[in-house]
């Protein structure tokens, strides 16, 4: 990281922090900060208000603390049908193998070319 570089990333810090500190003498929440990583392009520090959805200057944070739980089971149910669904109509159940029919419709039309 060069001079230029660094100097900017310590000023947007500085403005995060500042952000933080503000929003936090206003309603007293505290946040929570947590560092992700993406493979292969960085990361950073993410901030919330666990257990909260707050909106601040038309920005919403959200603070779900564990957001899967969240989910309704019948989108994770339904989402798992269909995948199988898919996965089965790849597969000759009679000859026991992988059988993909290029005449299927459904298989034809997601088949990357």
């Amino acid at each position: 990281m060069n001079d230029n570089q660094q100097m900017a990333k310590e000023w947007f810090f500085s403005l995060r922090n500042n952000l933080v500190d503000a929003l936090e003498k206003i309603d007293g929440n505290k946040f929570d900060f947590k560092d992700w990583e993406h493979s292969g392009s960085g990361g950073g520090t993410m901030g919330s208000i666990r257990g909260k959805i707050v909106e601040k200057g038309g920005v919403k944070i959200l603070g779900e603390a564990n957001i899967l739980n969240k989910l309704p089971v019948s989108a994770s149910n339904l989402y798992a049908k269909n995948v199988f669904n898919f996965i089965s109509n790849l597969y000759d159940k009679e000859n026991k193998k992988l059988n993909i029919n290029l005449e299927d419709e459904i298989i034809e039309k997601t088949l990357i070319k």
